[in-house]
């Protein structure tokens, strides 16, 4: 598949799944720039760096991968819901990337004026092993979020998936 068809995929099933567009083609440009054949030293694999715990059949498959993603993606919005934390593109991006209970202690810590080492030592561990690039001086739960968030602000999507935001998120 071509990048653009890659683009097109996932932007279609974010759109049939309910999820913003926009959402789904930043975290996958974060995750793998759209190269479905993506890995890293942790197993993670893919267009959306999916884990080899969950047992996800054929990972580097786009629509498997995508389909796998969104729905992930849906179980985490819920779940913020229930708990009564916004749903944003970066709270998805960082429920994905440290867990359900790393976000909520993220999210909880930057309520509370946490440092990250008042965080629990594994969660503290994952968040130290994945700071958001270009991040300076994050030593709270509030600068990690602010840095995730100036992250998905600075991502430059090409010009294909800037028209299908345009064409479903409006």
């Amino acid at each position: 598949m071509t990048r653009d068809e890659i683009i097109e995929l996932v932007a279609e099933i974010a759109h049939e799944m309910g999820l913003p567009v926009e959402y789904a083609l930043k975290k996958c440009a974060v995750e793998s720039d759209f190269k479905p054949a993506a890995r890293n030293p942790s197993g993670a694999a893919g267009l959306f760096q999916i884990m080899p715990m969950h047992r996800v059949a054929n990972v580097y498959d786009p629509e498997i991968n995508t389909r796998w993603a969104m729905s992930y993606a849906l179980k985490n919005a819920k779940m913020l819901e229930e708990r009564g934390f916004q749903v944003t593109p970066v709270n998805l991006y960082l429920a994905h990337q440290q867990g359900p209970g790393g976000i909520r202690a993220l999210l909880r810590g930057a309520d509370n004026e946490y440092a990250l080492n008042e965080l629990p030592d594994d969660i503290e561990r994952n968040v130290r092993h994945n700071m958001p690039p270009g991040a300076k001086n994050v030593r709270t739960c509030r600068d990690f979020l602010n840095g995730w968030e100036a992250r998905f602000e600075r991502i430059q999507l090409p010009p294909r998936a800037l028209e299908l935001i345009e064409e479903y998120d409006d």
